[in-house]
This record gives C-alpha cells, sequence and structure tokens, in this order.
C-alpha cells in the first residue's frame, strides 16, 4: 500500500479535488500453492556393514558385524513444493537390514547369495 497527496498542482480557485483515494494498494502476482511430489526411488545402494559407513536410520540394537543394511532415495522435487505448497510426506531415505547369514534374492540378477 502507498499513499499520494493531490498537490502537484493542488486544486486552486474552485477547483475539482483529484479523483480516486489518496491510498494505493498495489497488485502483485498472486502464487498458487504447489504441493510437492515424489520422484521414484533410486536403485538400492550395496549390502554394507556398519563398520564400513553409518546407518543413521537404524536402530543401535541391530548395529554390530553381523547385520549389513542397504539404502534407496527418493527427492521431494516431483515437482518441488513452492508458494506455500505441503511438503512431501514421507521420508526421503529407506533402509533395509538383513542379517549377515540370511540368504537373499538379488533382484537385480535373481540369484540368492549369502
Amino acid at each position: 500500500e502507498r499513499g499520494r497527496t493531490c498537490t502537484n498542482p493542488p486544486p486552486l480557485s474552485g477547483g475539482l479535488q483529484c479523483p480516486g483515494s489518496s491510498r494505493v494498494i498495489e497488485q502483485r502476482e498472486t502464487c498458487c500453492p504447489v504441493s510437492g511430489g515424489w520422484t521414484g526411488w533410486s536403485v538400492w545402494g550395496v549390502w554394507s556393514d556398519f563398520t564400513q559407513s553409518g546407518c543413521e536410520s537404524c536402530s543401535p540394537y541391530v548395529r554390530g558385524a553381523d547385520w549389513l543394511f542397504r539404502s534407496k532415495t527418493r527427492s521431494c522435487s516431483d515437482p518441488a513444493p513452492s508458494c506455500a505448497g505441503q511438503p512431501c510426506p514421507g521420508q526421503t531415505v529407506f533402509t533395509e537390514l538383513r542379517h549377515r547369514l540370511m540368504p537373499y534374492v538379488d533382484e537385480t540378477t535373481t540369484t540368492t547369495t549369502t
């Protein structure tokens, strides 16, 4: 909002006041809220044990040499939230745990590994 005065020139000898309000509200472009959307999940990372790298989302009860973990990630950028839109619900990182001696099926090669 801004103000203006009727002084350039002022009304003289019975002249009329300037038309309109002395207060002007500027119109600005409005922004429509866009809620965030997730990208697809990345490929799984390699199985790692806790001595090689940390697993911040893993429970401290399963940390140790007997447990392996792998993670995949996604991003809240498809689209990114804007103009006060909602963030994506859920987590950015998904971590899977398994005991070192437990066999698993590698979905990329469909072979069973221990």
